[in-house]
């Protein structure tokens, strides 16, 4: 095989290589709104910031080599390929605009298309238009990406057309071929749910954190003013002579050093807590900290994804009075399934995420006032700021970001490994618990034979798993079984359920025709966390059961060994239809598909236990019952109407738990 010099200095004059009309290299490929030029279509690097979705810093990098590698006449052609695509896909390709991710998500298929040529001396051409080079190259890869890389670049040059790239892609045949290759591979695991416990461990952290800052709020971000208006304040001395030179002012040294004015405003002991260094940088860095807690927050409160928590302004938040109640909505956008262009839309949350939308307020109210006195000639208002500003804006230890053409950006805030102590919270020790409890979830998957899923090693948290467990969990469904964690969502479920339930008008108005939106996951996973507690609560537990829909299990589901007789997916799938139904009560559950006529007055529904055929007992929440109700009961005239209604429901409860007490007896 000829060397990829001499391969590319053929194929570079060889004059049957043909190809479109393709840009000068001067031709401006990237423009800010104030005209100034981003970046030529020569660059080996196109500055796609004028067009960020989230505002953000993007950039399209061609080079495909290593960057101690020279550039070589092979490589200079492959980039100019490169370049041309590109620039094809985001120029001339009909429909919307893509946005800087996608136009990535191509490129970088096509680096790796690159790589593939360079050792093979052939180039992007011969891959995309002969069939044993794309074949070859898919094979050698052999991952799931490359194939469905290689689909989603055909159809779109297709679609752009043989006219604009100056030849003819491989056609349908050979684009079927690759989506059967697709099917090959192992299919991609789901985000998997948080266990219960590391759950509510996870929520009480980040609580626990937004409380603890709150009350320490007003010493920090004064202390930070403070630093932020006197550059020499709280400062080394090597840094107070490196800050005076470089603004050019008296090396007026102040007073105190930067443990003396932690003290002075009583910071020292949260410092101490927190693991923050007393010190400039621990400043930041606690700032940087407290912005992640109420990022997750957010997160687990909304259940949206994390670009959408990136591109949250300042005012997001907002309050609708309902019913005589308060409700907090946030409002945003998102660019996930719309060709990368931003849509409105809201998530409704609770108390939680408001208070952590109003942390993250304060702080960017600091990197507001910072930014504007630098004199940027366009300033945002703090309408249109991010509410998760960069920190860098202080310039307290860290250098202010450049070329911010008159927009704030956001703090890049998805990088959390450097914030250890903070990690070593939210990810506790996996325990042989936790993995019993994901394979009662998904029982085929082997969640035992993946690397981060045994027993004794830190749970590996991502935000796409809180989005995942807020959907599954927070149901009135039973499946949330630790005491605090319910108290922690109860809230939330409570919103979430009144306005993400189908038919609700106002989660129409809220949700929109966005098919991807939180509340759609949670109006999907309402059967699946039904099902999932059936299974759990009825069909799989070691109690005897009580109730008609009870011992109708008892007697039509168990053979005589005890073994539930049950098909997983058939149940999961009546569930989907409606054909079966499962909900929590305060004395075990209810499998009633259609609307309940036999409404609680009080907490307890003694019409439940009396002879409702679709009532299922449970006898620990009935022990459960009768003790809140003794206690009840003690506190109410004895000579009382009340007195007798209470005792009456007592002794039906009573009765009950002796007659499952009696064939517990029976059976034993």
């Amino acid at each position: 095989m000829k060397s990829s010099a001499v391969a590319a200095a053929s194929y570079v004059q060889d004059p049957a290589v043909t190809h479109g009309t393709r840009p000068a290299s001067d031709y401006v490929i990237s423009r800010y709104a104030d005209g100034r030029v981003g970046s030529r279509y020569g660059d080996l690097q196109w500055d796609w910031t004028p067009y960020s979705s989230n505002g953000r810093y993007a950039f399209l990098n061609f080079k495909f080599w290593r960057h101690s590698e020279p550039s070589r006449p092979a490589r200079e052609f492959l980039v100019s390929e490169m370049q041309f695509i590109i620039y094809l896909v985001a120029r001339k390709r009909l429909g919307s605009t893509l946005s800087e991710k996608t136009l990535d998500g191509y490129l970088s298929g096509l680096r790796s298309m690159a790589r593939f040529c360079e050792q093979n001396a052939i180039c992007i051409q011969d891959i995309l238009t002969r069939k044993e080079h794309l074949l070859s190259y898919v094979l050698e890869r052999s991952t799931r990406q490359t194939p469905c890389h290689a689909v989603s670049l055909l159809s779109t040059l297709a679609g752009i057309g043989a006219k604009e790239l100056g030849y003819e892609v491989l056609g349908d045949q050979m684009l079927r071929a690759l989506r059967q290759l697709v099917q090959q591979f192992a299919p991609a695991r789901q985000h998997s749910p948080i266990p219960t416990r590391i759950y509510s461990q996870v929520i009480s952290v980040l609580i626990g954190e937004l409380t603890a800052f709150e009350s320490v709020a007003e010493a920090y971000l004064g202390l930070t003013a403070q630093c932020v208006s006197n550059p020499l304040l709280g400062r080394s001395k090597a840094s107070q002579r490196a800050a005076a030179r470089r603004l050019n002012i008296a090396l007026n040294r102040p007073k105190g050093r930067f443990p003396e004015l932690l003290a002075q405003q009583g910071l020292t002991e949260y410092f101490r807590a927190k693991g923050l260094k007393p010190a400039i940088q621990g400043l930041t860095r606690g700032l940087a900290r407290i912005q992640v807690v109420a990022r997750l927050v957010i997160h687990v409160f909304t259940g949206m994804r994390d670009e959408e928590v990136s591109a949250l302004q300042y005012s997001c938040l907002e309050t609708e009075r309902r019913c005589g109640k308060d409700h907090f909505v946030l409002a945003g956008s998102t660019t996930k399934f719309n060709h990368g262009r931003a849509k409105s839309v809201r998530w409704v949350t609770g108390q939680e995420a408001a208070r952590a939308v109003r942390v993250a307020r304060r702080i960017t109210d600091l990197c507001y006032r910072a930014f504007n006195r630098q004199g940027d000639p366009a300033q945002p208002t703090p309408a249109t700021a991010p509410l998760f500003a960069a920190i860098s804006y202080l310039e307290c230890g860290t250098h202010r970001p450049t070329s911010t053409h008159g927009r704030m950006l956001p703090g890049r805030l998805a990088h959390w490994s450097r914030l250890k102590e903070l990690r070593a919270l939210l990810q506790p020790t996996i325990e042989e618990a936790d993995l019993h409890e994901l394979e009662q979830i998904d029982p085929h998957r082997a969640w035992r034979s993946e690397p981060q899923f045994q027993v004794g090693i830190p749970w590996t948290l991502t935000s796409h798993q809180l989005r995942r467990s807020l959907a599954l969990y927070a149901q009135r469904s039973g499946l949330v079984s630790l005491p605090s964690l319910r108290r922690q969502l109860q809230h939330i479920t409570e919103e979430m359920s009144r306005y993400y339930a189908r038919g609700s008008a106002f989660a129409k108005e809220l949700i929109g025709d966005n098919k991807y939106h939180f509340g759609c996951d949670w109006q999907d996973a309402q059967p699946v966390s039904a099902a999932m507690s059936y299974l759990k609560n009825v069909l799989l537990t070691d109690e005897v059961l009580f109730g008609a829909h009870g011992n109708w299990v008892e007697k039509r589901l168990r053979d005589q060994d005890d073994t539930v007789i049950i098909d997983r997916e058939t149940t999961l799938r009546r569930f989907k239809k409606g054909e079966l139904a499962y909900r929590e009560t305060s004395l075990g559950g209810c499998a009633n598909t259609q609307t309940c006529d036999k409404l609680p007055i009080g907490w307890l529904n003694i019409e439940c236990i009396k002879g409702c055929r679709h009532f299922v007992g449970r006898l620990p929440k009935l022990e459960r019952a009768i003790a809140i109700q003794t206690k009840l009961i003690k506190s109410i005239e004895p000579t009382s109407a009340e007195f007798r209604i209470e005792n009456d429901d007592l002794n039906v409860l009573i009765k009950a738990r002796d007659r499952v007490r009696q064939r517990v007896k029976e059976l034993a």
